[in-house]
């Protein structure tokens, strides 16, 4: 863990995997224990970050993959230095709705980019604000897509891909997460919500213990 005062968390996942409802579901029970926690999402979090998020869920909208790239990491230097950093320098625990495994899983397994320059801009990006952990949730993209069906959610430009796409993109979350140190992944194809939560929790309360309000 890096030399500060907060815990920067990241949930990733591809779509349907249920990393979004963990996330806040996380967040509930941090606050109950007394924790300060900041839950942001990326790309967003702050009115350029949402405004370029717009753009790039825009259904309407057609762009290279090389475009998609830099409006990620435009919107992710913003994330960094305008929301991350500051409230980890507070001792907040951030809670973060994807980061930059779910770059190296859409934009260059999904979409083919090149690895390394990629990754260096990546780096550019964040600005040396590596996460402490993170908890990848992974899902067969049909159960996915069904579960999304099934909340009524209408797909985005990205989630309206094709099936290959996706599958690239769950193949890069699996080669990509088993390089970072540390990361919990946890496939949730079978599992509920309940069960996800609480395998969750117990890997937030070993890995970080006092920090995340562990008894």
């Amino acid at each position: 863990m890096r030399d500060r005062k907060g815990v920067f968390l990241v949930f990733e996942g591809p779509e349907g995997a249920g990393k979004t409802t963990i996330a806040e579901l996380a967040e509930k029970e941090l606050k109950r224990r007394g924790v300060s926690v900041l839950r942001v999402r990326e790309p967003g979090g702050t009115a350029v970050g949402e405004a370029i998020r717009a753009i790039l869920l825009d259904k309407s909208f057609t762009m290279p993959p090389e475009t998609e790239f830099f409006l990620f990491q435009a919107s992710r230097a913003a994330f960094i230095q305008q929301l991350v950093r500051p409230a980890l320098e507070d001792g907040t625990v951030v809670v973060a709705d994807r980061f930059d495994l779910s770059t190296m899983a859409y934009q260059i397994a999904g979409r083919g980019l090149p690895e390394r320059v990629s990754r260096e801009a990546i780096d550019m990006a964040i600005g040396g604000e590596h996460p402490d952990g993170y908890v990848i949730l992974t899902v067969d993209p049909d159960i996915g897509r069904r579960r999304q069906q099934k909340q009524g959610k209408k797909p985005d430009r990205i989630e309206s891909e094709a099936r290959r796409f996706h599958r690239r993109v769950l193949h890069g979350y699996r080669r990509f997460g088993q390089l970072l140190p540390g990361a919990h992944v946890i496939d949730t194809s079978e599992m509920t919500v309940e069960q996800v939560l609480a395998e969750v929790m117990a890997h937030l309360d070993e890995e970080f213990g006092e920090l995340v309000g562990a008894a």
